[in-house]
């Protein structure tokens, strides 16, 4: 029985545990099967590189010919000797490029998606990082949201069931006794879609995670963000992964135009061959030849080509200003944008306050008959709709300060951590 209890116990507590912010990221990041995709493309970006540096090795062959025929002569020095039906001859050949220029621009290709699929592991941690940001602050504020609506429904009870009195003593018409019965069905609708957008918000972290179900911190509280720090120069852009994926396509552009060049440019090689004559009294040939190949004409191909991949280099530089032009704007739209969310939630307390003290003189009136029903539910949907204004800024200042993390290149474990900060049980 104890055995039985003690199992109970700890299932239990494998359902109850609350999953922190960094939790469900480390969690995510194991789960991931794009990052599982990306890890595989980058270990074949480095087999290609690899491969590029063995065309630089000289080239080895052994070629063992056999040969079977009717009959053919032995001849040593200008003798026939005798007839035999069978010959095995055995050549060894090694070359060895001394310049190739495509080689190297090859192996400078390799090398630059190499360092290209790198950045976009890196980038991809960042996307699933935001990802994982987005979904969990969703879901508490979605939770919130549903709070509220339940906290208003209670209060609501409670106006109807002193309208209900008022009603009978003839004190309230009928038309607005049945409007506040409608306003509680209106809450029971918002509540319906509130879990079905809190729900929404969950299975997304479940699909992230891979987990059957969890649970989160529900609560966020904001500390000392007026020590933000928000970039000054230029060069705090460069880490932006557009920018960065721009910079390796211009060089690749350029890579390829260099390419193109070398149908231009002569290729020379030095080549090594020794042949074993399996006759008897016969020499070994051995040859040493030095190879120059020069491309005369090709149909203007290469010409053609050459002009292309230029073309292509100036479209890839276009592209780069046009990012960093959008990519300053955005940062610079995010920045004043999170400004204007801390004011807000800084302000906003105030304004709560502000409206809660005009709803307590609202129900005041109200029990002394001197105010209607319907201005007091009217003031109780203005207070509330400022709570959930408030939830609503909280959620909109996490996701733009996380996108300027993002949009900077520096979305990374430290800023997990300091947001993580800000959310409790």
């Amino acid at each position: 029985m104890r055995i039985i209890f003690f199992f109970s116990f700890i299932i239990s507590m494998s359902y109850s545990k609350t999953y922190s912010l960094l939790e469900v990221f480390e969690l995510s990041y194991i789960n991931s099967d794009e990052q599982k995709i990306l890890n595989y493309q980058h270990q074949k970006e480095q087999e290609e590189l690899e491969k590029s540096i063995s065309s630089f090795y000289p080239k080895i062959d052994l070629k063992v010919e056999y040969k079977k025929i009717n009959e053919f002569p032995v001849i040593v020095d200008g003798i026939e000797l005798k007839k035999r039906k069978e010959k095995l001859d055995s050549t060894l050949s090694i070359e060895q490029t001394l310049y190739d220029r495509k080689k190297y621009i090859v192996y400078k290709q390799k090398n630059n998606s190499l360092k290209k699929s790198y950045l976009e592991k890196k980038n991809n941690k960042q996307l699933l990082m935001h990802e994982v940001i987005n979904s969990y602050f969703e879901t508490i504020y979605k939770k919130k949201q549903k709070e509220l609506i339940e906290q208003k429904i209670k209060r609501t009870d409670k106006i109807i069931q002193k309208a209900s009195s008022k009603y009978e003593a003839g004190l309230i018409s009928k038309v607005d006794y049945l409007e506040s019965k409608a306003s509680r069905l209106e809450l029971f609708a918002q509540i319906i879609q509130s879990d079905l957008e809190l729900n929404l918000s969950k299975s997304n972290l479940l699909r992230l995670t891979g987990l059957n179900s969890i649970q989160i911190n529900n609560n966020i509280k904001f500390f000392n963000l007026e020590n933000i720090k928000y970039p000054k120069n230029e060069s705090d852009f460069d880490n932006n992964f557009d920018i960065k994926l721009q910079n390796f396509l211009i060089k690749e552009a350029k890579l390829n135009k260099s390419e193109s060049i070398t149908g231009f440019e002569p290729k020379l090689s030095l080549s090594y061959e020794y042949l074993r004559d399996d006759v008897k009294g016969t020499d070994d040939q051995k040859k040493l030849s030095l190879i120059l190949n020069i491309s005369i004409f090709n149909g203007f191909y290469d010409l053609d080509n050459y002009q292309q991949k230029k073309i292509e280099e100036l479209i890839q530089k276009s592209k780069q200003n046009k990012i960093i032009k959008e990519t300053k704007q955005n940062i610079k739209n995010k920045i004043q944008n999170i400004k204007s969310y801390i004011k807000i939630i800084n302000t906003y307390p105030k304004i709560i306050e502000s409206k809660k003290f005009s709803l307590l003189s609202m129900q005041e009136g109200f029990k002394v008959g001197r105010k209607n029903i319907i201005d007091l539910l009217e003031k109780e949907n203005r207070y509330f709709e400022k709570l959930n204004k408030l939830l609503e800024y909280k959620y909109l200042f996490i996701i733009e300060y996380t996108s300027l993390k993002k949009e900077l290149g520096n979305l990374d474990i430290n800023f997990l951590k300091k947001i993580n900060g800000y959310t409790y049980e």
